[in-house]
């Protein structure tokens, strides 16, 4: 199983390259465009999903993103569009608000031959994607004139049953809003999880996976509030599968950039702590997620929330002095076992490594 902000898909090739190496089961994708001019106008999820063979299913954070001031439209690089990549297949997600579901295969229009998926007016659109159908569950209505998106998507070798965007709300306030090197920030940006039931074999037994991408420019408790709805829908899908008397719960799996950094230098940031300063001190941001938040679920991270340097901002003299955990993947430690941990090493294919994680179901289940 993999984890992984893609940056867009800025470098699409390679990071389809590192993906076919890997040959997951399910991929939960972050900063994920469809038919954005500064990512080739490609579907990126889409065509993930198409060289590995795979299902997909996306929700939009972020509509018109051609039109926003201060886009960056030469960031990608012309080299990656020649490996391998094709061009403009970009599929228009669906009309429907929040909250629609569709099973796989279903809603819409039928997808074009070459893998992209064809748009319809229900909760979801479902169309050809490589090995498996390409469901869209979208948060924001898309005007015909949609300029492009960005989202989340999760990406499965095994059929999608269910699909369901969830609205995380707001964390960092209009006041907060600016640019940075020629790209928008902030602002009180709306954010949304994905919830993506898939049919793994009996042997593995059924999972509810869920990709979510926190603020970046809101405190660590603003961000707690806004990843709130997941918590408490993964809680309630454990209970309500017990009370059915179904035996065990599906398998959980959360997977993000959570970006949780307000610690070391960010204190002194209010674009980037909040109001909290140095509340947490003697703590990364993650250490205090893994004992205030996630200690109170039935989710687990492998990974050293201290030591597991995912990602580094700033360096002196070559010495990184601010970094820190920001990508998690979280498992439900009731049902599975974790077999082995890696983080990719160095950023060749997006500015965050991606997080791969191998499970099986417990023994005793």
């Amino acid at each position: 199983m993999v984890q992984w902000n893609v940056e867009r898909g800025y470098r699409l090739g390679s990071v389809v390259a590192e993906l076919v190496d890997e040959q997951p089961d399910i991929v939960l994708l972050q900063e994920v465009d469809v038919g954005c001019n500064r990512s080739f106008l490609n579907d990126v999820g889409g065509e993930i999903a198409l060289a590995l063979g795979m299902h997909c299913a996306y929700a939009s954070e972020k509509d018109g993103v051609n039109e926003l001031r201060g886009a960056k439209e030469d960031h990608a690089d012309p080299g990656d569009e020649a490996a391998g990549v094709a061009a403009g297949v970009a599929a228009v997600p669906s009309g429907g608000g929040a909250g629609g579901e569709e099973p796989a295969g279903s809603g819409g229009s039928g997808g074009s031959g070459d893998g992209g998926s064809g748009s319809g007016g229900g909760g979801s659109s479902g169309g050809s994607s490589g090995g498996g159908a390409s469901l869209r569950a979208a948060q924001n209505p898309i005007s015909p004139n949609w300029g492009g998106v960005e989202g989340v998507a999760v990406l499965s070798k095994y059929p999608i049953t269910s699909v369901r965007a969830i609205a995380l709300g707001l964390a960092s306030s209009p006041s907060q809003a600016g640019t940075s090197g020629g790209q928008s920030y902030g602002g009180g940006k709306a954010r949304v999880a994905l919830r993506v039931e898939v049919a793994a074999p009996d042997h593995i037994g059924p999972v509810v996976c869920y990709s979510c991408h926190l603020d970046a420019f809101a405190g660590r408790t603003a961000r707690v509030h806004q990843l709130q709805p997941v918590l408490e829908d993964a809680a309630i899908t454990a209970f309500e599968a017990m009370a059915a008397g179904k035996g065990s719960a599906p398998h959980l799996i959360l997977g993000g950039d959570l970006n949780t950094h307000n610690h070391g230098l960010a204190r002194f940031s209010r674009k980037f702590s909040g109001e909290e300063g140095m509340a947490g001190l003697g703590k990364t941001e993650a250490q205090w997620w893994d004992e205030v938040v996630f200690a109170n679920t039935a989710l687990k991270d492998p990974f050293d929330k201290a030591g597991d340097s995912h990602n580094t901002w700033i360096t002196v003299a070559g010495i990184p002095v601010w970094g820190g955990k920001i990508d998690w993947l979280l498992y439900s430690e009731a049902t599975l076992v974790c077999d082995g941990h890696f983080v990719s090493e160095g950023n060749k294919s997006s500015d965050h490594p991606f997080l791969r994680v191998d499970l099986r179901r417990a023994s005793e289940l």
